[in-house]
């Protein structure tokens, strides 16, 4: 069952379903990820030697993907975070005031 499937009738729009379907994906790349890191490790270790890109810059290629990936998930929640906030009032009365000035030069 894909977790997209589990979404309540309150959040079944094609843009929760969406966001919902990138935030599971994002996670099963992320556990890969981190499975591939340990992997990699354990071999390294076996044969006794080092990530030569760790050595230059510090963090390995599979370190910047976990890492890319973890800064994509913080993106989906900031990004549901500001859909599913209320709107502030400072809006509406804006609305509010530059009708009033429409209506007063028409």
């Amino acid at each position: 069952m894909r977790l997209a499937d589990t979404l309540s009738a309150a959040d079944a729009s094609p843009t929760a379903a969406l966001r919902c379907d990138v935030r599971a994906k994002a996670q099963a790349v992320l556990a890969s990820l981190h499975a591939a890191k340990a992997e990699c490790d354990r071999q390294l270790a076996q044969l006794r030697r080092s990530d030569a890109m760790k050595q230059v810059t510090g963090k390995s290629s599979l370190d910047e993907a976990i890492d890319s990936t973890k800064r994509l998930l913080a993106e989906l929640d900031e990004a549901e975070a500001a859909q599913t906030a209320p709107r502030m009032g400072c809006e509406v009365e804006v609305r509010l005031t530059a009708a009033r000035h429409a209506g007063a030069l028409a």
